[in-house]
Order: C-alpha cells, then structure tokens, then sequence
C-alpha cells in the first residue's frame, strides 16, 4: 500500500510533474483481485481511489478537465491537449470505479466489460472496498459541474450496483444513510431527514430504465431463457426492490439550502477507512456536529472533496508565508474561484428534480415499471405487504394499482390473501369499482387457508371486509356456510376461528338466523350418520364459485352440530353450543367474539393452555407396588 499511497501524495502535492502517476493509479483498480477486505490489492485499490478522487474533483473545480456538457475555456493547443488527455483519464476512472461496485462482495466471480471491448474479470471485492467506490462516484457527480448533479455517474453507479454480483447490505446501508435518508444532527438528539432531492430523483430514473430493460429482455428470451438468466432476473429484482424500499418517500416542494463545506481526508502511514469515506457517518457537512446545516436537501450543492482540498492548501499555503487573515481568505477564494462562479450561475436555473411533483411522477413510474417486470415470489409479496402504506398514499393515481392487485388475488393462495389490504385501500380511499370483490374473497375461503404462513393477517382483514351490516343476506349466509363447512375439516385453532366467524355473521344478520333453527328432516341414529346424511342432502353447492348461486339460505347449519357431537377439542365444542343456545338475535345481550384472539391462536398455544390449566379435582394416586409381584406373590 505504501507505493500507491506515495503515488497519491505526490499526484496531489507534486504539481503537474506528477501527473503522470494517474496511469499507474489506475492500473491499480484494474489489477484488484478479491482478498476478503484485507488483501493488499484492495488495500492499494482504496489508496488509489481516495488519491484519483481529490484530484479530479480538483481539476473539474478548476475547469482544468474536458467532459461532456463542459464548455470551452480559452486553452492554448498544449493546456487543450492536457485536458483532453486528462478527460479520458477520467472517464476511464468512472468505469474503474463501475467495475468494483458491481463486484464489490459475495461469492463467484464477476466478468465487466472492459475498456478495450473485451471482458475483464474481477475477484468480488469486499464492501469495504465497494463502499468507497460508490462514494468516489457520488464525488464526481457534484464535482463535474459544480452546482449541478451530474447524473452518468450516479446512474451508471447505480445500474452497477444492482444488476452486478452483489449488492451487499453494507452497500445498500451506506447508499440509503449518506443519498437517501439522511439524519439531521441537533445537538444530542439525531432525526431522519429528507434525502438529496437529486439523488433521490435520477435513482428514480435509473429504476424506471431499468426495469424497461428487464423486461424487454424477459419478453426476448421467454422461450429460450436458461436457469441462470431467471436466477439473474431475480436477483436485479430484489436489488431493485431494496433500492424503491430505502427511497424516503416525502415528496414537498423542494428549497434551497446554502452551501456546505467539507474537510479533506487526512493522510498517514496507515489506512483509515473512515477518513477515506470522508464523512459517510455524519452527512457531507464539515465542521463540527452543532454546525452541520439541516437544510440542505441538495448533494450537488455542498463542497466538493476537491474544492475543500483546494481550499485548505491554499489556507496552509497563505499561513506558511505570515499571512493574515484576509490575505488567508482572498488565497482560499482565488483557490475555488472557478468552482464559486460556476455554483453561482448554476443557482440562477431550474433543474428538474427540485420540482416535488415530478419526483412524485417518477416515484409512480418506478413502481410501476417495477411491479410490471418479472420478480420472485419473495419479493413479489414483500410488495404485496407493503404496497397499501408505501406505495399506494404517495401515488397521483392510484388506481393504476387495480390490475397488479386484481391478478395478485386472482392467483389465489399466499398472494390472493396479500393483495386484500391494497384492493380494499383502493375500494374505500380511492373510489375503485370492483364488483366481483366478495367473490374473490369467498374463493380464497380454502382448507389450505388455515396452512398459510400469513393467516393471522388474512383473516383479520376477513373480519373488517365482513364488518358491515349492510351486506346482502345471501352473501352473509354464503360466508357463514363456506366457514362452517371448513371447520370441520380445519385444525382445532382454525375451526374456533370459524365457529366465532359465524358467531359474528348471525349476531349481524338476523335473518341468517333460518339456518341455526331449520334441522335435519329426520332423527339419525347417530352423530355420524345424521352428519353424513345432511351432506347428502345439503342443498348449498360447496363447489359454486358465485356466492349468489350456491344455495346458502336453503340449507342449514348441521355443521354446528356435528361439532357439538363429535370435535375432540372441548374449546370448539364449547364455542359451538354457544351459537346453539344463545339468542343472537339480541344484539344487547349478546357480544361478538375476539377474531384477533382466535387467529393467533395454534397447536402449540392450545398446548400450553391445556398444560397451565388448574386442575379442580386431584388425579388418583398411582398403585405404588409392582402389580405383578402381587399377583405372583405367595398366599
């Protein structure tokens, strides 16, 4: 590490003499080969970042470096040649850079196009060292021109990121706490604040041209796609997913804040990560914690790394020589004159991405773009999950949401259950018609649904869909039947959980009562066979898609008695008579059931409340002799 550290220093302190040193640092980020974050290749690497970002930072500061959208200052032929030269040295950077934040991390190896054309192979790169990358990036992006975001960097930073090898959560920890959520220091107490509104805004972009590419790729490939393209779409799903999860979603009108100064990174003998990183921890504000400025919203704003290396030389410089302080300050400001003029006249113009309602278009771009590519079933219901507090509030039309929610119920099972608090957010919030809303939430009535891993949630929400009393009594009793003849085929926990469902139901709907009090034609010989023949002759079509067309108020409630008969569970025969000896159509004397307690409810909890229950009556006293020495025993 010594040699490209010294190779650092001196490209930064030796004047143009050493400018040449910027070849050899960056053969040094080509050359990186995995090392577990110890490696002295990744070491010589970060040396060589930190050197090569201060300069160019530097140099673009000055207007000393050709890049697109630069424009042309009065050079001569030679000054011309060198900041063309400079230019490609730079952008060569930015794909060096590109390349060890898409290998930062993980396992396997990972092939990036090279600068010549051919493939270039790179070991995974520990996080430490994928990290620092990513914040060299973000250093250019405010340093080509200052004032203004330079979004290349940052996307094609981005785009690396997540469709590389591994997007490792120390990655996305140091993305989301230094670009996305920042936290405002104020004094002993810290608060999340709002992210860069020009971050947030191109990472918009990035998302939405991203998830266009996937699946246009997908559609390509349907035919032929191999394991390991499906594998790769789904890990650029979750990637993607990370990202629109850790965007903060406040979308106000954007206001300027001032600018922000920023200490360089100290040197030394002996790496220090986090003087690399700069001021990853504690935002881009120099100084002291009580002096950090909590309005700043925008990254291209504050001061660049090498505006404020530029700034500190020419103070170190000016103090050197006896100066005072006004001549220290005159040094410092002929130091960022270049850089000064140009934040000046960039603060006279309107970018996009100060404008809170298009950060609001894109956010609905992204998620839709988002929601129309291929994903796995994780992160496909990770999405269902949060989409009816994360996505659909911030939307400007959320009713865009209706088919992802309608095919996600349409697909019945684990996702069909997810995707009722979106649809139903839609029904109640935003004015969405959906007519065949009961029936899809009738159809998702299955044995199965006493199985799934997110039951609890299902039928709480059951239980609010069901609230009403204003619901049709054939569709009452089209419920209260499909619960009854599920519980007896449910576990005890989930036949309680329907017993107290059409509890409920009949306390709601008088009228329903028709089906506790209208019995069997004839007396059986026993539980069984009654039960038997009540199915037999049960007029309610189990099998009938259409809650309206199964027959429900014709039939009656023999459920309810065979369990009563024949259940093993004392509690779910208990819950039972209830419903059989109450009047439920006494909505004074009577109460509904806790559903949320119930849905909790499982094996083990019924276990453990049998094992705590007091026992009144003592159990008999085992025999404390062998019993077959008593009986072998002589006379």
């Amino acid at each position: 590490m010594g040699g490209v550290a010294a190779l650092g220093v001196a490209l930064n302190l030796g004047g143009d003499k050493a400018t040449h040193n910027v070849e050899k640092l960056l053969e040094a980020l080509r050359d990186v080969r995995g090392g577990g974050g110890g490696g002295k290749a990744e070491a010589d690497a970060r040396a060589a970042i930190v050197a090569l970002e201060t300069f160019f930072s530097e140099r673009l500061g000055k207007g000393e470096l050709r890049v697109a959208g630069t424009k042309a200052a009065a050079l001569d032929a030679s000054a011309m040649k060198r900041a063309e030269w400079l230019g490609r040295q730079y952008k060569l950077f930015l794909k060096r850079l590109c390349a060890l934040v898409a290998g930062g991390g993980g396992g396997g190896r990972h092939r990036h196009r090279g600068d010549d054309g051919g493939d270039d192979t790179f070991e995974p790169v520990s996080p430490r060292t994928t990290t620092l990358a990513l914040a060299a990036t973000m250093e250019c992006a405010r340093s080509e021109h200052p004032g203004t975001f330079a979004a290349d960097p940052w996307v094609n930073a981005l785009r690396a990121a997540t469709t590389g090898d591994a997007f490792t959560p120390e990655l996305l920890g140091a993305m989301s706490s230094r670009y996305f959520r920042r936290v405002l220091y104020t004094g002993p107490h810290t608060t999340p604040s709002a992210c860069y509104a020009d971050a947030r805004y191109h990472a918009y972009q990035c998302v939405v041209k991203l998830c266009e590419e996937t699946r246009a790729k997908a559609a390509a490939k349907k035919r032929g796609r191999r394991e390991e393209d499906r594998e790769r779409e789904d890990d650029v799903a979750r990637c993607v997913y990370d990202v629109l999860a850790n965007l903060p979603r406040e979308f106000d009108d954007f206001a300027s804040g001032g600018d922000i100064g920023a200490k360089p990174a100290a040197g030394g003998d002996e790496e220090n990560f986090e003087a690399m990183l700069g001021l990853m921890k504690g935002g881009d504000i120099g100084g002291d914690v009580e002096e950090r400025r909590d309005e700043e919203k925008a990254w291209c704003l504050g001061l660049s790394v090498g505006e404020a290396a530029a700034a500190e030389r020419a103070a170190d410089a000016a103090k050197a020589a006896g100066a005072r302080r006004k001549e220290t300050d005159a040094a410092v400001a002929a130091a960022t004159a270049t850089a000064t003029a140009a934040r000046k006249a960039a603060a006279k113009t309107s970018p996009k991405w100060k404008d809170g309602k298009r950060h609001r278009r894109l956010f609905a771009d992204a998620w839709l773009a988002f929601l129309r590519t291929p994903m796995p079933p994780d992160i496909y219901r990770k999405t269902l999950t949060s989409l009816h507090d994360d996505v659909i509030p911030h939307l400007p039309n959320p009713q865009l949401l209706s088919d992802f929610c309608t095919h996600s119920i349409d697909r019945g099972g684990l996702d069909g259950m997810l995707a009722l608090n979106g649809i139903f957010v839609l029904m109640t919030k935003h004015g969405l018609e959906y007519p065949a809303f009961y029936a899809k939430l009738y159809g998702l009535l299955t044995p199965e649904a006493f199985h799934a891993r997110g039951r609890g949630g299902f039928f709480e929400l059951l239980d609010v869909f069901l609230k009403s009393s204003a619901l049709p009594g054939y569709l009452a009793a089209a419920f209260i039947k499909r619960l009854a003849r599920l519980a007896l085929r449910a576990p005890p926990a989930g036949a309680m959980t329907c017993v107290a469902f059409a509890h409920n139901l009949l306390r709601r709907h008088p009228g329903c009562a028709v089906l506790v009090h209208r019995g069997p034609t004839e007396e059986r010989a026993s539980a069984a066979e009654g039960a038997l023949a009540s199915f037999a002759s049960d007029p309610y079509s189990e099998r009938e898609p259409d809650p309206a067309k199964c027959d429900a108020l014709k039939s009656s409630l023999w459920e309810l008695k065979t369990l009563a008969e024949s259940h093993y569970h004392p509690q779910v025969v208990k819950l039972v008579k209830m419903i059989q000896e109450r009047d439920l159509s006494d909505r004074v004397k009577t109460k509904e059931l806790p559903v949320k307690a119930l849905c909790a409810a499982s094996y083990a909890s019924l276990v453990a409340e049998e094992l705590d229950a007091r026992v009144k009556v003592r159990s008999i006293q085992w025999f404390p002799y062998d019993p077959v020495r008593v009986v072998n025993a002589d006379p």
